[in-house]
């Protein structure tokens, strides 16, 4: 007969186990991102000073989504997507009108990290 105490020791170790590997999939997947710079860069829903939970292997896009994508310089940009084709998005940069205008067509391979949301704190 097995001893209950044996078995709760296997229990405990297991659940230990389980969660050490789920802390390193949310640590390696999801990221917190303090933004900063000026207010007239960022789309109007983010404010500076706000701290952003970020996915970085973010889902494909869907118009509304807010993306950090790669720029030509190497920085990242922060902006909303407004509209999608097969292989790039319609986004909207900074607090400008909502005009089609605006919008500035990304690849699809530059979309680093998708915004999740804003973190209280």
């Amino acid at each position: 007969m097995t001893d209950p105490r044996r078995v709760m020791q296997w229990v405990r170790r297991a659940i230990l186990l389980l969660s050490l590997l789920g802390v390193l999939w949310l640590v390696s997947r999801f990221r917190a991102y303090g933004l900063s710079g000026e207010a007239d860069i960022l789309p109007m829903r983010y404010e500076p000073g706000q701290t952003l939970l970020i996915d970085n292997r973010p889902r494909p896009p869907v118009v509304g989504d807010a993306y950090f994508v790669r720029t030509q310089d190497g920085s990242l940009a922060l902006g909303i997507v407004q509209a999608l084709s097969e292989e790039s998005m319609a986004m909207l940069f900074g607090r400008v009108r909502f005009d089609p205008e605006h919008w500035i067509w990304v690849p699809k391979d530059q979309a680093q990290a998708r915004v999740l949301f804003v973190l209280p704190f």
